[in-house]
């Protein structure tokens, strides 16, 4: 992984809004995408037919920085069809109040455990960056799956009453994989970038939709503003 490349999307201040981060972000989900894969392969007889769920792996990567996969469907996420994620980066704050994120930590745990009944869900990792920022990745089965994040009563706490005290700034993707994990190809179809302000509670958004080649070849890129509204 181009260790650099991360530090670039990661620390640059004045970019966390710009729309070319998005293609930047993207291979870093790549590279957590084909990690996947690997350790799908790498799993043994007894935990590939076996009904424990879910399976989870701590990989460590360059410069010792941790890499967690939380596998739900493992047969579903070998079968070479079309895949739905969403990715998430975030840059927290210079000053965190202790607490702040003991609950962040706390809620992570909390919704890796409640997505097991989620049966769109397949897997679930989260790959540690410069600074103590994460990037988070889920493959969903379909893109409708993506309901049982956002009506989770966990996520749904996390966004509203953490998320301010603990990001500066939040990237949001949305795309599809049509070839599932064998090749990895993903394709972006919207990002939303939200950054937080001291002085409001709710953060400014700004959302880029990208029509998807097949089902909108002639589509055209679009970006929403929330700033403008105020």
């Amino acid at each position: 992984m181009d260790t650099q490349l991360i530090e670039e999307v990661i620390h640059n201040e004045h970019r966390e809004i710009d729309v070319r981060n998005a293609q930047r972000d993207l291979i870093i989900l790549k590279y957590m995408a084909r990690r996947l894969h690997s350790i799908l392969y790498q799993l043994d007889q007894a935990e590939k037919q076996g009904s424990e769920q879910p399976l989870l792996r701590q990989v460590q990567e360059r410069w010792g920085r941790n890499h967690r996969i939380v596998i739900y469907r493992q047969q579903e996420l070998l079968q070479l069809r079309s895949f739905a994620f969403v990715g998430f980066i975030g840059k927290r704050k210079g000053v965190l109040q202790p607490e702040v994120v003991e609950a962040i930590k706390q809620t992570d745990q909390k919704l890796v455990a409640e997505l097991v009944h989620a049966p769109s869900i397949l897997s679930y990792s989260s790959l540690e960056l410069p600074g103590g920022d994460w990037c988070n990745l889920v493959v969903l089965a379909d893109s409708g799956a993506k309901m049982h994040i956002k009506n989770s009563e966990t996520h749904i706490h996390a966004t509203h009453h953490l998320a301010h005290d603990y990001y500066k700034w939040i990237r949001l993707h949305n795309g599809t994989m049509p070839e599932g994990l064998d090749p990895v190809e993903m394709r972006l179809l919207s990002t939303k970038y939200y950054t937080f302000h001291p002085d409001q509670q709710r953060p400014s958004l700004r959302e880029r939709t990208i029509p998807d080649p097949i089902l909108a070849p002639l589509g055209r890129e679009t970006t929403y503003d929330n700033r403008r509204e105020r």
